[in-house]
C-alpha cells in the first residue's frame, strides 16, 4: 500500500513519459481520497526536444482526461504535460485499489502508452466506544 505511485515508459532513448499520482487528502466521513496526478516528459540527455500538438489521454479508474498541447524539454529536465485530480471512494473496510493509465500520441506514427494499478493506504477509522 502507498500514498503515491507512477508508471513510466520510454518515448525515445533518454526521454521517458511518466504518470505520477499521490494522495493529496482523504475524508473519513465520506470514505474518500483525492489523488492528484501529473503526466510528465523526463529527459536525461544533452539535446533539446520540442514536441508540439501531441494528444494525451489519462485514465484514472475509468474517468478519462484528454487534451492536446506542446512542450520543449532540455537536458535533465522534467516538464509537466497535464495535471489533474480525482476523488476516489474506498471500500467499506477503508481499502482502495484503482487502475490508471496514459496514452500519448507524439507523432502520427509514435504512440506511447502504459497502465498500472495503484493501492492506497487505508483511511484511518474513527473508534467507536461502546459501554458494556
Amino acid at each position: 500500500m502507498a500514498t503515491n505511485g507512477e508508471i513510466r515508459k520510454e518515448y525515445v532513448e533518454d526521454i521517458d513519459v511518466v504518470l505520477r499520482w499521490n494522495r493529496s487528502t482523504y475524508n473519513k466521513n465520506n470514505n474518500t481520497s483525492t489523488i492528484a496526478w501529473d503526466l510528465y516528459l523526463i529527459s536525461t540527455d544533452n539535446f533539446i526536444v520540442a514536441i508540439t500538438d501531441y494528444d494525451y489521454k489519462v485514465v484514472i479508474t475509468g474517468t478519462e482526461y484528454t487534451g492536446t498541447t506542446g512542450v520543449t524539454i532540455g537536458k535533465n529536465e522534467a516538464r509537466i504535460l497535464a495535471s489533474g485530480s480525482q476523488v476516489l471512494t474506498h471500500t467499506a473496510d477503508g481499502t482502495l485499489t484503482f487502475p490508471y493509465s496514459f496514452s500519448l500520441e507524439l507523432t502520427s506514427s509514435k504512440t506511447v502508452d502504459a497502465s498500472g494499478t495503484g493501492t492506497l493506504d487505508n483511511i484511518p477509522r474513527n473508534a467507536k466506544i461502546i459501554n458494556a
